[in-house]
């Protein structure tokens, strides 16, 4: 019925489950067909059909994280860090952790880019509108949603040559995950924290 390929938290478990549930066979189409296409490995109609799911208010989020896998999958490095930039640039983002995912794809294409400019100047709006969102106390990120935008924004500052930014955000990781493995109820629940507490600790050496 449904494909969710990136990360979540509990209430958009929630809302899209219901969402699945209530809404008819005609509005759910466009985006159970992307679906099947992109599962399927035929991501140029994958990435077609997640374009027109867009349109749809419900599917939106779904939608284009969807449109950008298919993208990055396709080898279309300028179209997929073109539209992940005009998407965080004019607010099209749900502050949730799909924006983190899209976020980590768009860094992605831009490092595949030829013009070297034009990397810069993606990566440094990329890295401001991140930044912004990670640090909002609104947004409806878990600490490691967060974290996985910290290390997104990691890598933006390394390509852009500023080592002890991504040191700084390499310790900012930390001191969002820390907190949160002692929080854990048990063992299992805090080894959620251990890849990316692993990761900053080797960056900081």
């Amino acid at each position: 019925l449904a494909r969710w390929t990136g990360a979540m938290t509990a209430p958009e478990l929630l809302a899209r489950m219901n969402e699945v549930r209530s809404q008819s066979e005609k509005t759910l189409l466009p985006l159970r067909l992307a679906d099947e296409a992109a599962a399927a490995g035929r991501y140029a109609e994958a990435r077609d059909r997640y374009a027109q799911a867009i349109n749809a208010p419900l599917l939106k989020a779904r939608a284009q994280l969807g449109y950008i896998q298919a993208l990055h999958e396709l080898g279309d490095a300028q179209t997929c860090a073109q539209t992940v930039d005009n998407m965080f640039a004019y607010d099209q983002v749900s502050h949730s952790a799909t924006a983190t995912d899209l976020a980590s794809y768009g860094a992605s294409c831009i490092d595949k880019l030829k013009n070297v400019d034009a990397q810069q100047k993606l990566r440094r709006r990329l890295r401001d509108k991140l930044e912004a969102l990670v640090r909002d106390p609104k947004a409806a990120l878990l600490p490691d949603d967060r974290s996985d935008g910290l290390g997104t924004l990691t890598e933006l500052a390394d390509a852009q040559g500023d080592k002890s930014g991504g040191d700084r955000y390499a310790e900012e990781r930390l001191a969002l995950l820390e907190p949160a493995a002692q929080a854990a109820k048990n063992p299992v629940a805090a080894s959620t924290y251990d890849p990316h507490r692993l990761e900053a600790y080797l960056r900081l050496k």
